[in-house]
């Protein structure tokens, strides 16, 4: 008798995987970006003075910088490293990179024209295919002005196709 008590939980709890399973939509996991036209927004969260002298770099809490990155079909799986920089003119090249199965975690050295140091920048998030969203932090190592300590949020995303006449 008190097996055939079980039988409509057993039931019930069949039922309620099944449908569980038919409800949780299916997503698809990036292994790179798609090639195009990229829009990145950087929204600085904080700005920390590492030294005495005038920063270098002219940034605040709360200010947002935007830029266009072409993103050619051969740097798909590994961006080339100004992707994440920004910054017009900026040399960088990658120290660490991992972007796999929609994380992306990257270490990047830059040298800012003008400045004679660098910027070690750190990028950890995710993506998909047509977005990036990641926390970004930087130092600054300069030797004759301020150097600060910057954390930021990087939002980007896929707006189109590159212009014909436009580099990446």
């Amino acid at each position: 008798m008190r097996r055939l008590a079980l039988i409509p939980l057993l039931v019930t709890a069949a039922c309620s995987d099944a449908t569980a399973d038919q409800e949780t939509p299916k997503v698809e996991v990036a292994s790179a970006l798609q090639p195009g036209q990229w829009e990145i927004s950087r929204e600085v969260t904080r700005l920390v003075a590492t030294d005495k002298g005038k920063p270098a770099l002219d940034q605040e809490v709360g200010s947002h910088t935007t830029f266009s990155h072409c993103l050619t079909a051969a740097d798909a799986e590994k961006p080339d490293a100004t992707l994440f920089a920004g910054i017009e003119g900026e040399t960088c090249e990658y120290k660490n990179f991992y972007m796999s199965r929609g994380r992306i975690n990257v270490s990047i050295a830059c040298t800012p024209p003008d400045l004679g140091g660098q910027v070690m920048r750190t990028i950890d998030g995710k993506f998909t295919a047509d977005s990036i969203e990641a926390s970004a932090s930087a130092d600054t190592y300069f030797g004759a002005y301020g150097d600060v300590s910057i954390a930021a949020k990087l939002i980007g995303r896929r707006i189109g196709e590159c212009a014909p006449d436009q580099n990446a």
